[in-house]
């Protein structure tokens, strides 16, 4: 076996190991997706149109610092004071979730245990997807470098080849 077959050799082993970590990696993104769909899937959305805007209440099977709030006399609801009370209240009023500005704000805005973990799982899943693109710049790499050892090949091939036919006449 030449070298240049050896090479060609080690190079599609490493392409391969590539193509598992790859293949590990999206595996991990799948599962990670369908964590924070079955999380997700245990909050309770409500929607409702009206106006200009759709309002949303978002209610967590337990109580817990609001992410609603009363939208028409812009009385806050303190969920884990009020939330036996407010239930009743929330066929007269329209509500909806206090978007998150920035970290700092977490006082204000304090997500359910559930959206937390979904949270936490959903910046994972960036890291995952870098991951994953970094790997598919390596695996591009490494078939770029072996279509050209194929195309050096084939090339050297149809030499031999032409040579061949030459000394034949």
């Amino acid at each position: 076996m030449s070298q240049e077959d050896e090479d060609k050799d080690k190079l599609t082993l490493h392409l391969l190991d590539w193509i598992d970590a790859y293949a590990a990696v999206q595996e991990v993104i799948t599962k990670r997706l369908a964590d924070i769909i079955h999380l997700l899937s245990r909050e309770k959305f409500h929607a409702r149109g009206g106006g200009e805007r759709l309002d949303v209440l978002l209610l967590d099977q337990r109580p817990h610092p609001a992410t609603c709030k009363c939208t028409p006399n812009e009385k806050s609801l303190n969920a884990s004071t009020d939330w036996p009370l407010s239930t009743n209240l929330l066929q007269h009023f329209s509500w909806s979730v206090i978007h998150e500005s920035k970290e700092s704000d977490l006082e204000e805005f304090c997500l359910s245990p559930t959206l937390k973990e979904a949270r936490k799982m959903s910046h994972n899943l960036i890291s995952l997807v870098l991951e994953a693109v970094n790997i598919q710049g390596e695996i591009n790499h490494l078939l770029e470098i072996l279509s050209q050892h194929l195309s050096e090949s084939n090339e050297d091939r149809d030499d031999s080849f032409a040579k061949m036919e030459h000394t034949s006449h």
